[in-house]
């Protein structure tokens, strides 16, 4: 596999690092939806009815065919901040220009909602059971910066949940953020800021799901570090933690939440011919899709609630219990159907 190095930049000199691993389309590269047991929980939910719920996708931009594909089906919008430059003219993009990062974060995303069977993928609704918004936060080559999240963090609040009253189940960022100089009174402040949005966002009932990051070493990621953030690690076909090239591998540590599957998934479709990546980028997006359900089923679930119906339906993995490898286990979306269904109230 070659190994593909996409670099998040932001200011004053920190970064986040993150890296995906390219293979051909050489196995079942959709194993990612039985996994995590979707053909089951799409059983469960028939004659169910599930209220409208949104995952936002803070990323590089979406592939404006394959929005237009599935607007409607899937997607509800997008949404750019024209004075961050060019790029952010329009909040789309086109596959193969830069990295394709975002267009293919929301193709696994979208894929799982598709597996699960909610959404009336003959009819145009913008009201489908479960939808994604892409909001373009990066430029083309994955560069950007902390200033930009904390902004899209609140505007996702300000205009979805408080303007448009729809309800935002999880805000997805399926990349990592290393502050560097620890004490420097700047990076001091934007952490701060950075941990009051996401705390604000888990007022408002937003779940924030993280990328564990690829470097085979602890977690340094900062977002999650934080307290409501849920974060995700990968593993592979033989649910093993995912290992890939010389050096790189779903990173560990006691910031680990839950792991699903990211090794060798198809990722997009490009002119009908498959990309297969790796990654705990598009781990990520599995564990919102599966937010964006529960919070379907129940709007009034708290993020504290889902992390801890997440937490309790995992497959346990590795060592009993909770461990630094697989945290508390691998996502089982049928599993969490269940014990919604128990839970009063629920349906």
């Amino acid at each position: 596999m070659n190994k593909r190095h996409i670099a998040i930049s932001f200011i004053i000199g920190f970064f986040a690092v993150f890296y995906g691993y390219k293979a051909s389309a050489s196995q079942d590269n959709l194993y990612y939806k039985s996994k995590i047991k979707t053909p089951q929980a799409a059983k469960l939910l028939k004659k169910t009815n599930i209220q409208s719920s949104y995952i936002v996708i803070l990323d590089s931009g979406i592939d404006y065919k394959y929005e237009k594909q599935n607007k409607g089906k899937y997607i509800y919008g997008t949404r750019c901040v024209t004075a961050w430059g060019e790029y952010h003219k329009d909040p789309w993009t086109s596959y193969g220009v830069g990295i394709n990062h975002g267009s293919e974060v929301q193709f696994v995303c979208d894929e799982i909602i598709s597996d699960l069977r909610v959404n009336n993928e003959k009819q145009y609704s913008l009201n489908q059971p479960i939808m994604t918004i892409q909001y373009k936060i990066s430029e083309p080559d994955g560069t950007s910066n902390v200033e930009r999240l904390i902004y899209a963090i609140n505007d996702v609040i300000d205009q979805y949940v408080i303007k448009e009253k729809l309800n935002i189940a999880a805000i997805n960022f399926s990349s990592i953020i290393s502050f560097k100089g620890e004490g420097n009174e700047k990076i001091e402040k934007l952490k701060k800021e950075l941990e009051e949005a996401i705390e604000r966002a888990s007022s408002y009932g937003i779940t924030f799901v993280t990328a564990a990051g690829n470097d085979n070493m602890e977690i340094y990621n900062y977002s999650a570090n934080f307290d409501n953030v849920i974060a995700v690690g990968s593993t592979d076909a033989n649910n093993n933690r995912a290992l890939w090239g010389e050096s790189g591998g779903s990173c560990f540590g006691k910031q680990l939440d839950i792991v699903a599957p990211g090794d060798k998934l198809l990722v997009f479709n490009k002119d009908k011919k498959p990309v297969v990546d790796s990654g705990t980028s598009y781990s990520a997006p599995m564990v919102s899709a599966a937010i964006g359900l529960m919070k379907g089923i129940n709007p009034e679930l708290k993020p504290s609630d889902i992390e801890e119906i997440l937490k309790n339906t995992s497959a346990d993995l590795g060592k009993k219990g909770r461990d630094d490898y697989f945290g508390y286990g691998l996502l089982n979306i049928e599993k969490v159907v269940e014990t919604l269904i128990k839970r009063e109230g629920s349906f």
